[in-house]
């Protein structure tokens, strides 16, 4: 069987070549590794499930957007038409001729959104 860390067939201390200052040998490498994930797999206790979903405590929830997906206020403060305005806008691209003009309208709604994340405890 080859190194924990990378799957290759390792001969000696090769971390020596790599990490002068560290001098580790692969095998003590990967008993290390082996203990830590260990250890974490043993604490690892669900911290949300969701149908057949778990998450581990470890896991960082986050969250991301599109500015064209959230924001709205497509002619406040200056802004001028994107790509995806002038698209949205000509007959037949979306449902319904459905725009980005308001979206989510973080652009108003933006405290609000950021409370929202606070209490969902989003990390990321």
């Amino acid at each position: 069987s080859g190194c924990s860390p990378c799957g290759v067939k390792h001969q000696g201390e090769v971390w020596s070549a790599f990490l002068p200052a560290l001098a580790l040998p692969v095998a003590t490498f990967a008993r290390r590794r082996r203990r830590a994930v260990a250890a974490r797999a043993e604490a690892a206790e669900p911290a949300v499930r969701s149908g057949s979903l778990e998450f581990p405590n470890s896991f960082v929830f986050g969250v991301a957007t599109s500015a064209y997906q959230i924001e709205g206020a497509a002619a406040l403060d200056g802004r001028e038409a994107s790509i995806w305005d002038t698209f949205s806008q000509a007959d037949g691209n979306t449902s319904g001729g459905a725009t980005g003009e308001v979206a989510c309208d973080h652009y108003h709604l933006f405290q609000e959104d950021v409370r929202l994340m606070a209490e969902l405890e989003v990390k990321a």
